[in-house]
């Protein structure tokens, strides 16, 4: 099977991804047998492209405030198998001298958006409880 490297870098957080040589959306894995399977991402893995355009709306964002995008890395990251436009992320400090936060961001024809990023209570008021669940925020709403 051939696999190709696939370096994925978006200011100074670089990534690897192992893909087929066709990949469509899929990547294929081989089982002890020898077999394929074909593993499709789920609604919560996006794709190494999702993955990249939600990391640079991140790091474009203004909610990072002082914070530079070169001091933080992104991970985690998951889209809602209940509202496929929304997502979550964890933005984890390169240095101590800020706390992890998750984000909530917004997938509209513009693209992914930043729409709130913090310790508590992120995206409440902004979508769905469902969707809350579904992207593992932390924290609960007030009523």
């Amino acid at each position: 099977m051939k696999r190709t490297i696939l370096s994925i870098a978006a200011a100074g957080l670089v990534g690897v991804a192992m893909v087929s040589g066709a990949d469509t959306g899929s990547a294929s894995t081989p089982t002890d047998s020898g077999a394929k399977v074909v593993v499709k991402p789920t609604a919560s893995t996006p794709s190494a492209a999702t993955r990249a355009a939600i990391v640079k709306a991140v790091e474009k964002s203004p909610l990072l405030g002082e914070v530079p995008p070169t001091g933080v890395v992104v991970n985690r990251i998951r889209v809602s198998s209940v509202g496929g436009s929304w997502a979550s992320a964890l933005v984890a400090p390169r240095s101590s001298d800020v706390d992890p936060a998750q984000v909530v961001l917004h997938h509209t024809a513009k693209g992914w958006t930043v729409k709130d990023l913090g310790t508590d209570q992120v995206g409440c008021g902004m979508t769905t409880a469902r969707v809350r669940s579904d992207l593992r925020l932390w924290g609960v709403c007030a009523s």
